[in-house]
């Protein structure tokens, strides 16, 4: 620094004016002499006061804070949940009244199991054709069936104009079906006209008129 300079340069100068100053001193009148470390202690002195002086006209370092990193916040994006809301199936209560060919209503030691349909369930049949339909049951009660226990339509589509029947004895059933027999139930049927799926719901029953069993015949028209 410059103010270093020009401190050294003025010290210099001082030894430079002492050393000749002695040899002045050296030529003239011999003077009293002088202890040469109390000169070198009052030169030190003198250069530890303008060192002194130096460092003090030097400004003092100012540290600079190093910013603080500042933590990054994610952004959040607010989303709106839906919650559906429940609507109870209009048509639980409908499907849980339709009867299947697995359910069986007894009426007294009247039981029944269903045995077959013919044709099929899932049937293709065309508009307006004419067919014969035969259902098949089991006595597994504990009675023994008579001409009186009916099969009878219950719902569904109505594909024929007989709605009660009771077993066939002319095709080779006996007149009275013991538990453990089969009885077959026989009547002819007509498709709808227009193309579909349909059901006919058919129960037989006993001669007080209990539901025994519940089935029903499902075909389509194409």
């Amino acid at each position: 620094m410059n103010i270093n300079r020009t401190r050294i340069r003025k010290f210099s100068v001082m030894l430079l004016f002492m050393v000749m100053v002695s040899l002045v001193a050296a030529c003239g009148p011999k003077a009293p002499a002088v202890d040469p470390n109390l000169v070198y202690t009052q030169a030190a002195e003198t250069v530890a006061v303008q060192l002194a002086e130096t460092q003090a006209a030097v400004p003092p370092a100012t540290a600079t804070a190093e910013p603080s990193a500042t933590p990054e916040v994610p952004t959040v994006t607010a989303t709106t949940v839906i919650i559906p809301t429940f609507t109870p199936n209009a048509g639980a209560a409908t499907l849980a009244a339709i009867p299947t060919s697995t359910q069986v209503v007894f009426g007294g030691g009247d039981k029944a199991d269903w045995a077959y349909t013919s044709p099929a369930d899932g049937a293709v049949l065309k508009p307006g054709q004419v067919f014969q339909v035969a259902i098949g049951w089991k006595n597994i009660g504990s009675t023994t069936w008579t001409q009186d226990y009916k099969m009878v339509f219950s719902g569904g589509t109505q594909i024929s104009a007989v709605t009660s029947l009771s077993y066939d004895t002319a095709g080779g059933d006996k007149l009275t079906i013991p538990p453990g027999e089969k009885a077959e139930f026989i009547f002819e049927a007509t498709a709808p006209a227009e193309p579909g799926s349909y059901i006919s719901y058919w129960t037989l029953k006993s001669p007080a008129g209990a539901y025994i069993y519940d089935m029903y015949f499902a075909y389509k028209v194409e």
